[in-house]
């Protein structure tokens, strides 16, 4: 699943240093059925990682630029992908998934 953004550059981050960043308030999800197959996604990635400490790719749009995490994906909402240790990633912010 792919969000288009206008950045081509991707910087990799730790799942620590999420709370340095300032994600964007721009929603990406441009349709609700985009918004559908996200959280459907999620919901997988989800189990994946609950059940088989599996990780994922999440891509988000910050104020500072594209960004990736390598990390488990706790719980996942309507609005927030929670990881662990309690760092969130506002759901409208994702512009990609990869497991």
């Amino acid at each position: 699943m792919y969000y288009p953004v206008l950045m081509t550059t991707i910087t990799k981050i730790r799942k620590e240093d999420l709370g340095r960043v300032s994600f964007s308030a721009r929603t990406l999800l441009s349709s609700a059925d985009k918004a559908k197959d996200l959280l459907t996604r999620l919901k997988s990635a989800t189990s994946l990682g609950n059940l088989e400490h599996g990780k994922v790719i999440i891509r988000f749009l910050t104020t500072q630029g594209l960004h990736e995490v390598y990390t488990t994906i706790w719980h996942a909402d309507e609005e927030h992908v929670m990881l662990k240790g309690g760092t969130a990633i506002p759901v409208k912010s994702i512009t990609e998934l990869l497991y």
